[in-house]
């Protein structure tokens, strides 16, 4: 009785590893980057941070770079819009946290703003770790620019 032959897995060829006749599957790229950023300032003293995107242990520190960055200048509103983001992960909370901490450093009497927060995606690592107090929560970009002009308003 002979051994049955196996049939080669998808991506299978003639040039594996060990003369096996397969071919080596193409895997992602780990170097680029499933997160993109931008930055707007729609208003004096308010500034926007977009994210697109995966917020894990590999992008985290491209937000958390352009969070210090922005609070260097001293106070000023921050709103980030999660919207479009796919995946927050515990290290993306944590910036989130730490920009929240630095903001009120600063003796800003604004709390971080999130927009985008109905987003199961952001909504619900939020929920699950207790920190949806902390922050401002917003649904969208516009709502929590509204928020920032009533808020003014209000001071005034």
């Amino acid at each position: 009785m002979e051994p049955a032959e196996q049939a080669p897995h998808e991506g299978a060829g003639a040039s594996g590893p060990g003369g096996d006749g397969l071919e080596p599957t193409a895997w992602p790229s780990a170097t680029v980057a499933p997160m993109e950023l931008s930055v707007s300032h729609p208003r004096s003293g308010v500034s926007v941070i977009e994210v697109v995107g995966e917020l894990d242990a590999l992008t985290t520190p491209m937000l958390d770079d352009c969070l210090q960055e922005l609070l260097r200048d001293g106070p000023k509103e921050l709103v980030v819009d999660l919207s479009e983001v796919t995946f927050l992960g515990s290290s993306g909370l944590a910036a989130l946290v730490q920009c929240s901490r630095r903001l009120e450093a600063t003796g800003s009497t604004s709390r971080l703003r999130l927009a985008g927060a109905e987003h199961r995606a952001v909504r619900r690592p939020l929920e699950m770790v207790g920190l949806l107090p902390l922050f401002s929560l917003h649904a969208t970009q516009d709502d929590a620019l509204d928020h920032i002009a009533s808020d003014a308003t209000d001071q005034a």
